[in-house]
């Protein structure tokens, strides 16, 4: 067993001990020379690598390994702060445990199971993020746990490929988007029933043009509350 800390690292960096290096070419072998990129227009180096992956160095051992870091790149534009890593070791398969930490705001915990496969590797996982929310003293929601105006989003994939690159893209799953105290800005029934009231009292205008630009100007104000709403998700080509 092990405990690791690292200020900041990538995927690449993680499963370099998994990723299968070309082999050097023959002293005597042709050189070919390769056009060379201008530092400004050179694609950055991508995050998940495309070499094929290899359990074979990790596959007769049997361990954990608690990795912290307090900047872990997962995805361009999506970091992990401070992220804390279980990764437990077994014959031909590598499961991460609990890869936890911050992201887009929020709190993101999951795991995933990597698998020798007769094509390539497999990847099972899961990934749940929530933000905000955080449940209210003396509320009733506080009371049993849940977080008032807690967007969350939950997700279970899989995939199938040679390389990490080629995993990413074969993810096929679902997931779900649930926002747990939802409101509708404008639309609201209050305000449209003002309008009518002070139509019916001789207070505003009663038709025309005067009475529809009172009305879409009150269809402007208020909120309409429409409580836990779920919007289902598919995960499809790693998307």
């Amino acid at each position: 067993d092990a405990a690791l800390t690292a200020d900041k690292t990538t995927v690449a960096a993680l499963l370099s001990p998994l990723t299968r290096r070309s082999a050097p070419l023959p002293a005597d072998a042709p050189q070919i020379e390769a056009e060379t990129e201008d530092a400004e227009t050179a694609a950055p180096a991508p995050i998940w690598p495309d070499q094929p992956l290899d359990v074979d160095p990790v596959g007769r051992l049997d361990g954990k390994i608690a990795l912290t870091v307090k900047a872990l790149a997962l995805e361009p534009g999506l970091t992990i702060s401070d992220a804390r890593v279980d990764v437990e070791l077994s014959e031909d398969k590598i499961k991460i445990a609990r890869l936890d930490g911050g992201a887009v705001g929020g709190q993101l915990t999951s795991s995933f199971d990597l698998a020798r496969a007769p094509a390539g590797v497999t990847l099972d996982g899961t990934v749940n993020i929530t933000i905000g929310g955080a449940p209210t003293k003396g509320s009733s929601d506080g009371a049993n746990g849940k977080a008032r105006d807690a967007v969350r989003f939950t997700s279970k994939f899989s995939g199938r490929g040679f390389s990490p690159a080629a995993v990413i893209t074969s993810l096929k799953g679902d997931g779900e988007l649930t926002v747990a105290d939802a409101t509708l800005n404008g639309n609201s029934p209050t305000a449209v029933a003002a309008v009518a009231r002070a139509a019916l009292t001789g207070q505003g205008p009663t038709g025309g043009e005067d009475f529809a630009a009172a009305i879409s100007n009150a269809l402007k104000d208020g909120e309409v509350p429409i409580g836990e709403l779920t919007i289902p998700a598919k995960i499809e080509d790693g998307v």
